[in-house]
């Protein structure tokens, strides 16, 4: 039925589900008095299913509810008019691993201590999967990228854990990622489910479809083909064309363009088969994807916004469509879902509710800290706190400042013009570093093949 199916970890016992009316009542009393509909308890009473989607490699501002010009997203853009958009989620890393880590454990990537490529996820850290097993759920996952296959440890808490699509930079696989998601949902529509689907077509190569080209290629396209593997865009880097750059970002839209038609057909399901009403949904993506926005193709190297900024939208039964303008972070959706559900979130995690009465009054003022181990000069850290953003490089101890409502693009340091601002994050941003890597300590390693990297160096990895 499905590629892998992985062990059952047991003997971890997560502690008895408390009335979910009393926690949802208590959250929205401490939360202060509610100008959005509280949400509707019987259906919250009832055994809900999850469905979370993961786009890899997928900047929010190319989808069209975020504001695109071109219509990238028809079915992403319904499901976000019925359900919570959050307009500034980040990432907590620039690449896959320590992202997706961080959005399953509610743990931040320095507390996963993922380093590099070969680093995998520890077995003491309790992923959202292992919480909802240990509730009665039905467990799946059906996933196309091997830094979040059961090689990297992804697979902890699943029942059926299909890793068949894990096929490299060449590979279409959003159509069986979606065939193999209905049959899950056929199989377990008649008990709760947890159905975790990662699409990974948007990430390079960046392949054409003509069903959503967007009027095809120009005539000119220059050096660009469908299909090209990192390293020959890479050798392009230093002297890409505006009209190349165009033709990059045509093929990339194209890709998200028949990603979001699959997705469509999970939700169509969904609908088709009663389930859509007593199911949460919550789409996201791991990062996203630089287009010489400051000088690099790719991702993984830098924390500017064009890589962590990612779409969120979180559908819960009850729960009134509007959009939250508040920056999040996306390991709050751990931490989210489960006070959502009236399950006990486990202790140690990161994140933060983003559930109170009033999803207007999410603070504002709340830093939320992204970081990669794997810039070429030194890692680096960022918070954001507000609309200032303070990016560190921990090596050369380097900082830039930037005032993201005048400054969307990061294109003005700011620096050494606002000094005490920079002081004041930084001081914010050290305090976490020290909090969060003090006792973490390095992740686990694997060894990788010389085919597994000459494979990952397709996709921009192992440089």
């Amino acid at each position: 039925m499905y590629g892998f199916i992985s062990p059952f970890r047991r003997g971890r016992r997560i502690g008895a589900v408390p009335s979910l009316v009393a926690s949802l009542a208590a959250s929205l009393v401490s939360c202060g008095e509610a100008t959005s509909p509280e949400p509707d308890i019987e259906a919250t009473e009832r055994n809900l299913n999850v469905v979370l989607i993961v786009v890899d490699t997928l900047r929010a501002d190319h989808l069209s509810i975020y504001g695109y010009g071109r219509r990238t997203s028809p079915h992403i853009d319904a499901l976000a008019e019925d359900a919570i958009l959050y307009e500034r989620a980040i990432s907590q890393a620039p690449w896959t691993t320590p992202s997706v880590g961080s959005l399953l454990t509610s743990l931040y990537p320095s507390t996963l201590g993922i380093r590099g490529i070969q680093s995998v996820l520890r077995d003491e850290h309790i992923l959202l999967s292992e919480v909802l097993r240990e509730k009665g759920y039905a467990t799946g996952a059906v996933i196309s990228h091997s830094f979040c296959s059961s090689r990297w440890n992804f697979d902890q808490g699943f029942d059926e854990f299909d890793e068949s699509n894990v096929k490299g930079h060449l590979a279409v696989t959003s159509g069986d990622i979606t065939e193999r998601a209905l049959r899950f949902i056929a199989e377990h529509e008649n008990e709760p489910f947890f159905l975790w689907l990662h699409y990974f077509d948007p990430h390079v190569a960046f392949i054409d479809h003509p069903e959503s080209s967007f009027g095809g290629a120009a005539e000119d396209t220059g050096r660009i083909e469908s299909g090209q593997d990192h390293r020959t865009l890479r050798s392009m880097e230093a002297d890409l064309s505006e009209v190349e750059l165009t033709e990059l970002r045509r093929l990339y839209d194209s890709e998200i363009a028949f990603t979001d038609q699959a997705i469509g057909a999970v939700l169509r399901n969904l609908r088709d088969r009663g389930l859509y009403d007593d199911t949460i949904v919550i789409f996201t993506a791991d990062h996203g994807e630089e287009f010489l926005d400051h000088g690099r193709l790719g991702h993984a190297k830098t924390v500017y916004q064009e890589l962590i900024h990612v779409p969120l939208i979180i559908r819960l039964p009850g729960v009134a469509p509007q959009r939250v303008e508040a920056p999040v972070a996306l390991l709050d959706v751990y931490p989210s879902l489960l006070e959502y559900l009236g399950i006990p979130i486990p202790e140690g995690v990161e994140g933060s509710s983003l559930l109170p009465a009033d999803l207007a009054d999410l603070d504002e003022h709340r830093p939320v800290f992204s970081e990669t181990m794997r810039a070429p000069d030194g890692s680096r850290q960022t918070v954001i706190l507000g609309g200032e953003k303070l990016v560190v490089n921990r090596s050369a101890d380097r900082e830039e400042f930037y005032h993201l409502p005048s400054d969307p693009d990061e294109m003005e340091d700011r620096s050494e013009l606002d000094v005490p601002r920079v002081r004041r994050l930084r001081a914010i941003l050290d305090a976490w570093a020290q909090r969060n890597t003090g006792d973490a300590g390095s992740a686990p390693e694997i060894e990788i093949s010389t085919e597994e990297r000459r494979r990952l160096q397709a996709l921009g990895y192992g440089e």
